[in-house]
């Protein structure tokens, strides 16, 4: 189990995979291929509600991925692209996926 926001999840009877697919498909631009939030850390389990190997298309949390090893790369608001660590530290990961919240996020 994981804790956000004050409230405990886990994944228990949903699919969860790290898949060899990571970072594919992300010009397809549907929700399912480029889009990810930042409730788990980079390139870490995505986990959805359904087992029918479609998955994709079922609701979830979806990590950012890539194809690079440990890393991923993101295009931030202010033009900038930078290489995020898997090892980020998560309320760090979690205060740059959201906005006028006041986070003092540092250097990562």
């Amino acid at each position: 189990a994981n804790q956000y926001n004050g409230k405990r999840y886990n994944n228990t009877g949903v699919n969860t995979s790290t898949s060899a697919r990571a970072g594919e498909r992300w010009a397809d631009g549907r929700a399912h291929f480029a889009g990810f939030n930042t409730v788990m850390q980079p390139n870490g389990p995505t986990c959805t509600s359904g087992t029918d190997g479609g998955a994709h298309w079922n609701d979830g949390v979806w990590t950012a991925s890539s194809r690079h090893p440990s890393i991923v790369q993101a295009a931030l608001a202010d033009g900038s692209v930078r290489q995020i660590p898997d090892s980020i530290n998560l309320n760090i990961w979690r205060g740059l996926g959201t906005r006028s919240l006041g986070e003092t996020l540092g250097e990562f």
